[in-house]
């Protein structure tokens, strides 16, 4: 069985309107490859990186221990604990924990947890996005919304994503979008296999947000 340290680096695609300095890049080759068979554009939610090991806990971003972090609880209590019989043992979910603020307000969450992307430890491969979606629903997780199924060209995809970063279906700013392989991709080629393009003004969180943070408003029901 395959272990995750942590989730792995999704590169800016280049024409991405902030990319900070310590920020990298997806290469023109790389980013003509994940075009060239069908991808699944999501949004980009500015919560934290939350991993579930069904078999070890909760984990924030970096998995050398399990997260204690009270903005994590909710994740604990409704998704993991009550789940213990549902999740598979053999998969890695990893979602965004939307119960703090970062540096969005959200008005129109439906939840405090959103899956985006599943690790499957046995074949080393990340799900498809039709699995994702299928593995979510069964364990009654929410998953990250789509913008974009399909075949696109660059071009295309420029335009499709300025011109959405306006239209925020969780309220407040958009933060921007991820775009990935529709089909199961290896672990090694996980920076290869997605990228992200994000708004201009997006502050990177820092360890100091967590002393004084805000819980989000209360999620849609």
């Amino acid at each position: 069985m395959q272990e995750t340290e942590k989730y792995g680096r999704t590169y800016h695609i280049k024409f991405s309107p902030e990319i900070h300095s310590d920020d990298k890049t997806i290469s023109a080759k790389d980013c003509e490859d994940i075009l060239r068979d069908e991808v699944v554009i999501t949004y980009k939610m500015d919560g934290g990186n939350c991993g579930i090991k069904t078999l070890e806990g909760v984990f924030a971003r970096s998995h050398s221990q399990v997260t204690d972090c009270p903005t994590f609880n909710y994740i604990k209590n409704v998704h993991y604990y009550s789940k213990l019989d549902v999740l598979n043992p053999k998969y890695h979910y990893f979602g965004e924990n939307m119960f703090a603020i970062h540096s969005i307000i959200y008005h129109k969450l439906t939840d405090y947890f959103y899956i985006f992307n599943i690790f499957d430890t046995e074949n080393n491969e990340w799900l498809s996005w039709e699995e994702v979606k299928k593995e979510s629903n069964r364990c009654n997780f929410k998953y990250v919304s789509v913008l974009f199924e399909g075949k696109i060209n660059i071009k295309n995809l420029k335009s499709l994503l300025f011109k959405s970063l306006d239209n925020n279906i969780y309220g407040g700013v958009c933060e921007g979008f991820v775009i990935r392989k529709k089909n199961r991709f290896k672990n090694e080629d996980f920076s290869k296999s997605l990228m992200k393009f994000v708004r201009k003004g997006h502050v990177q969180s820092d360890s100091h947000w967590k002393i004084n943070w805000k819980k989000q408003p209360e999620f849609l029901k």
